[in-house]
């Protein structure tokens, strides 16, 4: 009998031992868990900031896809984007005018080292600017994207709506054929004082833009109704082009395009 008691008290032991052990172990490995936890936290990187050129990209949310694509492909290759501003004496002088205004703000906000912007004026109707070679010029420049103002006011009278619709697809079909990615931006030059045939003229090229799914500053809107008397004080007397007045309401339409804010 003893011998058995011992023998049972033995085992008993035994089985108590065996389960400590486990039950230790079973611990230690959740505890070893637990303690990794805050390692793997601390070694994770910290969030990484957003691409420097992020901010300039987001300016461009008004730009047409392709354009807008074409000018971050501009940014990370570290090459200047090229815009051409291209009209009549319409977008002013290199002080007072809608385009120069427009050029300083677009480089204080792009930035010189990312855009280049150039101003082209004519004084001519777009038959002339076709006769002059004008079309082969913008060809040259090879820009990124072309704000056009196709010299409607100048074609008053001289050249027929179809004629200067032709000659505008004259210059982007050289312009494209040169460039193919290059963007085109089209917009009528300003209002003038209870016009009765040139409206018909700025609707054409409106309608035109719209049919060829090209983008259209319909800057018109911004400016009082011309067949009021207060649009002639927003226009030079020989309407010509704007007075000061109206190159500000010019320029801050199309800057509104041209910089997303």
């Amino acid at each position: 009998m003893k011998v058995l008691f011992t023998t049972l008290l033995a085992i008993v032991c035994m089985g108590v031992l065996l389960w400590g052990n486990i039950h230790w172990t079973q611990k230690t490995a959740v505890s070893g868990s637990n303690d990794a936890s805050p390692s793997v936290t601390a070694t994770k990187k910290a969030p990484v900031e957003g691409d420097p050129t992020d901010s300039l990209t987001q300016l461009t949310e008004n730009w047409p896809t392709e354009a807008a694509e074409s000018f971050e492909k501009a940014i990370e290759e570290k090459r200047i984007y090229k815009i051409l501003l291209v009209g009549s004496p319409a977008l002013g002088d290199d002080q007072t005018g809608w385009a120069a205004s427009t050029k300083e703000q677009l480089i204080a906000a792009y930035g010189e080292e990312n855009m280049e912007v150039e101003i082209r004026t004519y004084s001519l109707s777009s038959l002339g600017f076709i006769n002059e070679d004008g079309a082969e010029q913008i060809a040259n420049a090879q820009a990124d994207m072309v704000l056009f103002e196709p010299f409607t006011l100048m074609d008053n009278g001289e050249v027929s709506v179809e004629n200067s619709l032709a000659n505008l697809q004259q210059v982007m079909d050289e312009t494209l054929e040169a460039k193919p990615e290059t963007a085109f931006v089209l917009m009528p030059p300003h209002p003038i004082y209870n016009a009765v045939y040139y409206p018909k003229q700025v609707e054409a090229l409106k309608n035109y833009a719209e049919e060829n799914e090209i983008p259209y500053l319909d800057h018109w809107q911004a400016w009082p109704d011309y067949q009021t008397e207060e649009i002639k004080d927003y226009i030079s007397s020989d309407n010509s082009q704007p007075n000061e007045q109206g190159h500000e309401v010019w320029s801050k339409y199309v800057i509104e395009y041209l910089i997303s804010k």
